[in-house]
């Protein structure tokens, strides 16, 4: 007849003999409690992956009674967890290879009533890795990826998996290093493929690393440092040969000249000439570089010349025009004339040239008897060219094509 649901009840027990003499009367206070206890799990939860070995425990308990015992039953372990600041604690040992295993918590009060909780845990010794990590639109050289804006954009697959577990864990990857202005975090799960903006925290034409870290849910971290590069600044392009308006007398052409670019590399510097296109030989460590180009034919020609650094930036275009002559100058004799016999002590000569392109210079002698005079003057009124050689012996008579 004691009244249920917390409330006290008073019971009081005495003795009496046959001769009615009644023994001294003991009270005592009595609930009655027919609740269970409430056990919620706050670690491990429940599916959570978790590395094999010891992993902690932690359960509260609501109880109409005081809690007596706290009992925590593992596919490896049983264990009593103590109550600690409200809390009761304690360590199970993880098997190497679970999945799904279940773990029992039960909570006896002072009644004698148990409550009782199931939980499951599975392990997860696989790190994460790393795949197809880059900056987009960055440029990979000499293991610096290199951009040329300080918005950049990081992109990884994230792989955590192996042959015990063949699924995909969830987890984060932390983006950070000094690099960066700021640090970042993305979670990662199937598809296990990042895309993060950073922001770059870099002087033009240096690099710096950026560290990524993938944590899965078990733990498990794994890191790559990536070294990225900030390239603002475009090549500098120059044409050193041939010179403009040059007059050249063959059709293959070298063309020489000097490129500075002091970030991401020289990418390429290519040649335009003819309608066809030449790729320049790059010596990026004298700034210079050089192409052989194939012109058509005699007449003007104009060579362009291109390039590009490893971030995609275009120098600024330059050219040349250049005059092709293959064909040799006409020369046109007006004195002296051939085999009329000259008795002089000085030969003197007067001449016409024709040349698609500019003389140089003329130069005339008696090829058995005269040693070579100075070279020939061009004559603005005549329009000719004259000069003198002067005889090494008497005065001869020479012959048609001496000269």
């Amino acid at each position: 007849g004691l009244s249920t649901g917390g409330a006290s009840n008073v019971v009081t027990v005495w003795a009496v003999d046959a001769a009615t003499n009644e023994s001294e009367k003991v009270a005592r206070v009595v609930r009655v409690d027919q609740s269970t206890p409430v056990v919620t799990v706050l670690l491990p939860e429940d599916g959570r992956p978790l590395q094999n070995g010891p992993t902690s425990v932690r359960v509260t308990v609501s109880s109409n009674s005081p809690v007596a015992l706290v009992r925590v039953t593992a596919p490896e372990s049983t264990i009593l967890a103590p109550e600690v600041d409200g809390f009761f604690h304690g360590q199970i040992t993880v098997p190497p290879v679970a999945e799904g295993l279940p773990v029992v918590i039960e909570a006896v009060n002072a009644a004698g009533t148990i409550g009782s909780v199931q939980t499951s845990i599975s392990t997860d010794d696989d790190f994460p890795g790393f795949s197809n990590t880059e900056v987009v639109d960055g440029s990979l050289t000499d293991g610096v990826w290199w951009v040329n804006t300080t918005a950049a954009v990081i992109s990884t697959g994230v792989i955590d998996y192996g042959p015990d577990h063949p699924f995909d864990n969830d987890g984060v990857v932390d983006i950070t290093g000094p690099a960066l202005v700021t640090g970042a975090q993305t979670s990662f799960g199937p598809p296990a493929t990042v895309t993060v903006p950073v922001q770059l925290a870099l002087a033009a034409n240096l690099a710096g690393e950026v560290t990524l870290t993938a944590t899965d849910l078990a733990g498990n971290s794994q890191t790559k440092v990536l070294n990225v590069g900030y390239d603002p600044d475009k090549p500098a392009l120059a044409i050193s040969s041939p010179v403009a308006d040059q007059d050249v007398g063959s059709t293959t052409v070298v063309v020489e000249g000097t490129i500075y670019e002091t970030g991401s590399g020289i990418a390429y510097v290519r040649v335009l000439a003819g309608g066809q296109l030449f790729i320049a030989n790059v010596d990026a460590a004298a700034a210079t570089w050089s192409a052989v180009a194939q012109l058509p034919g005699d007449g003007d020609h104009t060579i362009v010349v291109e390039a590009a650094d490893n971030t995609g930036q275009l120098a600024s275009t330059v050219s040349v025009l250049v005059t092709v002559d293959t064909a040799k100058p006409t020369i046109t004799v007006y004195s002296p004339l051939p085999g009329v016999p000259h008795q002089r002590a000085e030969v003197f000569f007067e001449l016409e040239v024709g040349s698609a392109s500019p003389i140089t210079n003329v130069h005339g002698f008696l090829r058995t008897s005269c040693k070579p005079g100075p070279d020939l003057t061009f004559n603005d009124q005549t329009d000719r060219w004259t000069g003198k050689c002067v005889p090494v012996a008497p005065p001869v008579a020479f012959e048609a094509g001496e000269f």
